[in-house]
């Protein structure tokens, strides 16, 4: 396939509000498979077009409707359809109450655990059994972020059940 029809089709999953993609979903938007798409995909990747976020996964970076916040809509993409929501050091960080800044993006998820290194960051999803967490008025859709995101009071369970470190957490 020619890297031109691929940007053009691209950008019109762009119109609509598509920026992130399996490899997959590569299938029905080229025409290709095996060998051949595995080809499109890397020329794709040497000219910018695409960038590989994680295995498995690509994102279109020229996306106008690339969110402020892309490793949250990854971290809800990449789990669904299970629950997740940002919580433990790195919202603790954001609300003041971890005085440093952590590198890695964290979320509890009702999915596996994993750790994803991507050109946009580092994101951990750690496990947790509870469901019907969204129900409770201690998560909180945040709609500039696109997430449900923990209180601080929250997190700071979620730290302490899933056994990490609480010697950094300072009340404000």
């Amino acid at each position: 396939m020619k890297l031109s029809y691929l940007l053009e089709r691209l950008y019109q999953r762009d119109e609509a509000e598509q920026w992130l993609f399996r490899v997959s979903e590569m299938v029905a938007l080229t025409g290709e498979e095996g060998a051949q798409l595995y080809l499109t995909l890397h020329r794709a990747r040497q000219a910018h077009i695409v960038v590989e976020l994680a295995r498995g996964w690509l994102y279109f970076p020229r996306a106008r409707s690339l969110p402020p916040t892309p490793l949250d809509q990854f971290a809800l993409e990449v789990r669904r359809p299970c629950i997740t929501y940002a919580s433990l050091e790195a919202e603790l960080s954001r609300n003041g109450w971890i005085p440093q800044v952590p590198t890695v993006e964290t979320y509890m998820t009702t999915g596996r655990e994993a750790r994803f290194d991507t050109p946009l960051g580092s994101l951990e999803l750690v496990h947790t059994k509870r469901t019907g967490v969204l129900n409770t008025a201690d998560i909180q859709w945040n709609p500039a972020r696109g997430i449900w995101v923990a209180t601080s009071e929250r997190a700071l369970r979620d730290l302490h059940r899933v056994g990490r470190n609480l010697n950094l957490v300072e009340h404000p």
